[in-house]
Parts: structure tokens; C-alpha cells; sequence
């Protein structure tokens, strides 16, 4: 459970570190693509900062191993790459690759870049500037933008966010997106929790109901055009699932408010606005 507020780092190395995590799962050849940008990426932000990629692969059966090698062999220094035996979800594959870490900041990309990565950096720069817990990618506050997802897909993470918005006070307004970044000690203890609801949107209820700091930011949620194009449709008993975790997600968050109000925890911190892919948002 998060228990201290972080502070504003007063370190070199904490001010100019951070670890890229990247938790992958039979994400095909779209990964070797998506994996290149990030490396071009961060080569222009090492002129300003220390920082390395993580990748975990987390018991792929698509060629995923090929496709990371070579990545590790593109960039042997900054790059390194975990893998589970067998597949173990995400919540396992982001704690493997969070204890791995060497920096005092994290930062969640998706596999696909349903967002593209320049985001890390005004995230870094947002988490230090503001000494938060987290900062979170959030393509529905205002300046924010969602552009190639399915009209169904929107329509329901709308209202799924929506939804949570309100169990919050209308003071976030993404709560399911896995484009963040942490206070390195903040999401390990996160990780090492039992979330009630879907996970992402759990982490936000927990740190606000220990009265961290949650920031977002505008941010572009852009699908890429095989995803956009590929298979979209949920089952059934996966569509009644989500909807299962987002009113379990609802309660916590509502749960969250009431003990800050109460006065239950600490000051309540709040900011101006496995069987798939694990690049969803």
C-alpha cells in the first residue's frame, strides 16, 4: 500500500533519470516497428537524461523472442529484455520490468504506441516539476485527442471513463489508460497490491485515497492502422467482464473520495485535468 507522499527529487540522477517499461504479449510484427521508435526516441533524449527500455515479454507464442533480440542487438546498452517462461498477465509482466528498473521514474508505453512516445518526456518533466506520484497520458481532458479508434471501442471507453470521472469529482478524466508515468517506490508497492477493478484505473483510487498527487496531461490516443483494421469485436462474456471491472473500479474510486472527505487519509491531491495484446487501451 502507498504510504508516503513522494517529494520533489534533489538529485542529480533522480532529476535526469527514467526507465521506459514495455510489457508485450504476442503484439506481432507491429512490435519490432513500435520498438524502433521508441530506441530513436530515447537516443535524442540521452543528450538530456539517463534512461534505458525495458521490454518484457511475457510468454509470447508469435515470434515476439526474434523480434527483441534484435532489438537488443540494435541497442545493447540501453535496452533489456525479460521474459516469462509462460504467459502471466500484465500485472505480472509490469512488476517484472518495474523491479528491474534502475531510475526513481518509470514510464508505461504501450506496445503498439496507441500513443506516440515523445509523451515520455513532458510526462517526466510533469512528475519531477509537480513531485507526483503519478502522471497520467489522458487523451479526454481538454487538449487531449482520440483519432482511428473503432466508433464502438470509443464509445464504450468514453463511457467507462466518464463514468469513473464522476466517482472522482469530475477531477480526472482518464482513468483506463496504461500510458503513465510513476514514482518508481509508488508503483512497485501499487504492483505488489490487490487491485478491485481493472488495474489502471484501481492504481488512480489507491494513490488518491492515500492523498498522492495525481497529475495528467493532454495527450493523443492514436490506434495504428492494423489495430484500427484487425480484429475489434468483444465476446460477450469479455464485454460483460470490462463492464464487471469498471463498476468494481467505480466503487473503489468512490470509496477513495469518501475517505479523503471524512478525513479518513491524508489530503486529498488531485490535478487540473491476458489472452490479447497487452497494447488496449
Amino acid at each position: 500500500m502507498c504510504t508516503t507522499v513522494p517529494k520533489a527529487y534533489s538529485y542529480i540522477m533522480q532529476r535526469t533519470a527514467f526507465s521506459v517499461l514495455v510489457p508485450a504479449y504476442n503484439e506481432g510484427t507491429l512490435l519490432a516497428r513500435s520498438l524502433q521508435t521508441i530506441r530513436i526516441t530515447l537516443e535524442r533524449l540521452r543528450e538530456r537524461y539517463d534512461c534505458e527500455l525495458i521490454v518484457v515479454d511475457d510468454g509470447s507464442s508469435d515470434g515476439t523472442s526474434e523480434i527483441l533480440a534484435a532489438a537488443v542487438a540494435a541497442d545493447p546498452t540501453g535496452t533489456r529484455v525479460f521474459t516469462h517462461e509462460r504467459n502471466r498477465g500484465l500485472t505480472a509482466a509490469l512488476q517484472t520490468a518495474c523491479e528491474a528498473a534502475r531510475y526513481h521514474v518509470v514510464v508505461v508505453l504501450d506496445a503498439d504506441l496507441s500513443y506516440n512516445p515523445d509523451i515520455v518526456e513532458p510526462l517526466v518533466k510533469t512528475l519531477l516539476r509537480r513531485g507526483a506520484a503519478a502522471v497520467l497520458a489522458s487523451p479526454y481532458m481538454r487538449g487531449g485527442a482520440v483519432r482511428n479508434v473503432p466508433l464502438g471501442r470509443l464509445i464504450a471507453s468514453r463511457a467507462a471513463n466518464w463514468i469513473l470521472s464522476l466517482c472522482s469529482a469530475g477531477n480526472i478524466r482518464t482513468f483506463t489508460g496504461m500510458v503513465r508515468a510513476y514514482d518508481v517506490s509508488v508503483f512497485r508497492e501499487l504492483l505488489g497490491g490487490q487491485p478491485s477493478g481493472e488495474f489502471n484505473a484501481w492504481a488512480v483510487s489507491e494513490m488518491l485515497a492515500r492523498g498522492l498527487r495525481v497529475e495528467e496531461i493532454p495527450a493523443a490516443l492514436v490506434w495504428p492502422v492494423e489495430r484500427a483494421s484487425g480484429p475489434g469485436r468483444l465476446s460477450v462474456s469479455q464485454l460483460l467482464h470490462r463492464v464487471g471491472l469498471v463498476f468494481a473500479s467505480a466503487r473503489a474510486l468512490w470509496k477513495a473520495r469518501r475517505a479523503v472527505a471524512t478525513g479518513r487519509t491524508g489530503t486529498l491531491v488531485l490535478a487540473t485535468q491476458p489472452g490479447r495484446p497487452y497494447s488496449h487501451h
